[in-house]
């Protein structure tokens, strides 16, 4: 292994522990570090720009800001005081003492040590850094050796720690490097950069304080979640001996995400009995997401998720940021949504059912039905919201389905998974059971699939092909009269936003469907791009060409698959929204989401095919392309591939978040070679967090016993 490759492994296995810089994810739209202001990427900015660290006081408060302005409901607010104490809970984990860090003075040698003056330009010098595959095959000695020679070479605008001159002034952060006996005077430093201009003038001392408090201010009253909430917020982080962090937002929903930030600008700490400890002080972030839609289909038709495992999901997404968990309940293979008006739906159609039997699986006796209640869809959807999430249902018609275990009359003689769409009774049917689904998920949107039906199913149908013969249709017509009955019967009573799959051939004639209908396309942005938002359609994309199908993983290896999804950039140079739009088409580009369709996923390998794609799909649909692109603050004068920036610039939050991750329970695995603590089997966060939910479940139902009690006392 070379120098270069040996340098980067090193220190990647640094990058999870507790001394390092954590950057927030996804990279908020506007980040200020410390005096200087230096806008970061990565947590590579020089150590003098920052006035000192904080440590989270055990005993911190966090609550309802009373100043000016902020809503006043917030103490009566069920959902505001789940979210504070959820969160006060993340900021203390396990923690029994604080343990005051030392004064860190910093001497006038150091400072000019590190702007020092030279004929090209000002010397910078970055901590933890490195830039990977810019040498220039010449090395050289000690730091003064090392600048003399770079100063001499115009193809020279750095070194690093290993005495490897560089051919570019990069600043990509790889983590902490070791150091060398030709570095004695300062192990710290990693990287040397040539920039134009000097150094911002650092403080004297470095010092640390800690947070007592954290005030959240919400705006409005209103705690509705929907595709327009406001999810904007700030968030400010002061320095001094005993501070209060303040995060700011319109919604409780916005005030989660700043909480969440705040989470992640903690470090990871090894032991969970010390205090959680923010690294750098002052921090000033404001921050809103460029889509709307941010999220991730999960598939229970093909094998059952238990209701821990999608709170679980739920809880992934919410890390994140993501804000939809577009659940696929049935398919061909199980009905697995309870119903309390057809209960014999999920009574015939749930595993263990007839598909398991015909493939060899034979039910046995005892097993309980694998299916949602009523009372635990409406949990999930309780919960989802709780953290920010919005449950998009879907049940697949007039094909993929499974309606015929319990409805066997509504199908067609030819498919065992194909509606009847020629039967008047088959709507009074669906606006009963989609009405009553409607009051279980209370969002905007309803999912109604739509895709990969085989028309074949109508002519092969005798009695179907009779009517069609009557009423002079094709198989390809009689799909679309399905879905003008839909629009007419049914969906005019639902007051909801229907979504339904489109292919790049648009199966589906969307003329046919209500006007604000969404269309997700499944297989290609072009679609997207020369189709559905040309033609006024609302558009949320999954991709399964540019690998957003996570169950087909890209090329290489699993844990660096992520990159396929990060670094994809679509026909114009641009990523998903297509630059030549209008402000109106612009607008009809609501998002996207990953999808895992469930095949060959279980609870057994959901989190390792899962998180590292939903992930790199999260802070692309967060942030915009050109917060993530090479700023000439970073990068003077020279500009590197976005590609190949984002990839280097990405991989420390990427890492970073896939350790939160893990010690939240979520086992995403890692993505390259390193240490998080919960690789020696640490899970304390999550069981924390596991803990707290189980007293508010235990306080809610002391509460309402007291009430009885109370009430018969009366």
């Amino acid at each position: 292994m070379g120098r270069i490759q040996m340098s980067l492994i090193v220190a990647l296995l640094c990058i999870c522990q507790s001394d390092a810089i954590p950057t927030p994810f996804p990279l908020p739209a506007n980040l200020s570090w410390g005096v200087c202001g230096y806008p970061l990427d990565g947590p590579s900015a020089p150590p003098e720009c920052f006035t000192g660290a904080s440590v989270i006081d055990p005993s911190v408060t966090v609550e309802c800001s009373t100043k000016l302005g902020c809503t006043t409901s917030c103490s009566k607010s069920s959902l505001f005081q789940q979210v504070l104490v959820r969160y006060k809970g993340r900021l203390t984990p396990g923690v029994k003492s604080s343990t005051p860090l030392p004064k860190q003075q910093m001497t006038s040698a150091e400072h000019s040590s590190r702007s020092k003056n030279s004929s090209r330009g000002f010397w910078w010098s970055f901590y933890r850094a490195d830039c990977d595959l810019m040498d220039l095959g010449i090395d050289c000695g000690d730091v003064d050796d090392c600048k003399t020679k770079c100063e001499a070479n115009p193809d020279c605008f750095g070194f690093n720690t290993h005495g490897v001159m560089k051919n570019s002034s990069c600043a990509f952060n790889y983590g902490p490097l070791p150091c060398t006996k030709s570095f004695p005077q300062d192990c710290n430093v990693s990287l040397y950069l040539l920039r134009d201009t000097p150094t911002p003038q650092p403080p004297v001392t470095n010092t640390t304080g800690s947070v007592t408090r954290v005030q959240v201010c919400v705006t409005s009253p209103s705690e509705e979640l929907g595709a327009s909430t406001d999810e904007s917020y700030s968030l400010m982080i002061p320095s001094g001996q005993s501070v209060t962090i303040e995060v700011n937002a319109k919604t409780i929903f916005g005030a989660m995400h700043g909480l969440e930030t705040l989470t992640q600008l903690t470090s990871v700490r090894a032991n969970n009995t010390l205090p959680m400890k923010l690294p750098v002080v002052p921090v000033t972030i404001t921050d809103a997401p460029q889509f709307s839609f941010r999220g991730l289909m999960i598939d229970s038709g093909r094998h059952f998720l238990p209701v821990n495992k999608v709170k679980s999901i739920v809880d992934g997404a919410s890390l994140l940021k993501l804000n939809v968990i577009h659940w696929h309940l049935v398919d061909s293979q199980s009905f697995a949504s309870g119903s309390e008006t057809f209960p014999e739906l999920a009574e015939m159609g749930a595993y263990p059912n007839s598909y398991s039997a015909s493939t060899g699986q034979s039910p046995s006796e005892g097993i309980a039905k694998q299916m949602y209640s009523v009372d635990d869809m409406k949990d999930v959807v309780a919960y989802a919201k709780a953290r920010g999430v919005r449950i998009q249902p879907e049940w697949d018609m007039p094909g993929h389905g499974s309606w015929g275990f319990g409805k066997p009359e509504l199908m067609t003689s030819a498919c065992s998974d194909a509606l009847d769409v020629t039967r008047p009774e088959l709507y009074d049917f669906l606006l009963k059971f989609l009405s009553e689904m409607g009051e279980i998920f209370e969002g905007d949107y309803m999912f109604l699939g739509g895709d990969e039906l085989d028309t074949s199913c109508f002519d092969n149908s005798p009695s179907i092909a009779a009517w069609m013969k009557a009423h002079g249709l094709n198989s390809q017509e009689t799909q679309q009269y399905f879905w003008q009955q839909m629009t007419q019967k049914v969906f005019p009573s639902l007051n909801k936003t229907i979504s339904v799959w489109e292919a790049d051939g648009m199966q589906i004639n969307m003329s046919n469907l209500p006007k604000n209908t969404v269309a997700n396309v499944y297989q290609s942005i072009s679609t997207a791009w020369q189709k559905t938002v040309p033609a006024g359609i609302n558009t949320v994309v999954s991709m399964a060409g540019q690998h957003w199908y996570l169950d087909g993983e890209c090329g290489g290896y699993n844990w660096n698959a992520w990159t396929c999804i990060y670094s994809f950039t679509g026909a114009s140079g641009s990523w998903l929204a297509n630059p030549a739009w209008t402000a109106k088409e612009r607008s009809l580009f609501l998002g996207g989401e990953t999808a895992i369709w469930g095949e060959g996923i279980n609870t057994d390998n959901f989190d390792s095919f899962v998180w590292h794609g939903a992930a790199a799909a999260a802070e692309r649909l967060w942030t915009t392309e050109e917060r993530l692109g090479c700023p000439p603050s970073i990068c003077p004068g020279i500009q590197p591939s976005k590609e190949s920036y984002w990839m280097t610039s990405g991989n420390p939050r990427m890492t970073d978040q896939m350790c939160r991750m893990s010690r939240q329970g979520i086992k995403t695995g890692p993505i390259y070679p390193g240490f998080c603590p919960s690789d020696g089997g640490d899970d304390t966060l999550h069981l924390v967090n596991q803990r707290l939910d189980t007293l508010e479940k235990e306080n809610a139902e002391l509460k309402a016993k007291l009430n009885k009690l109370m009430s018969a006392k009366n």
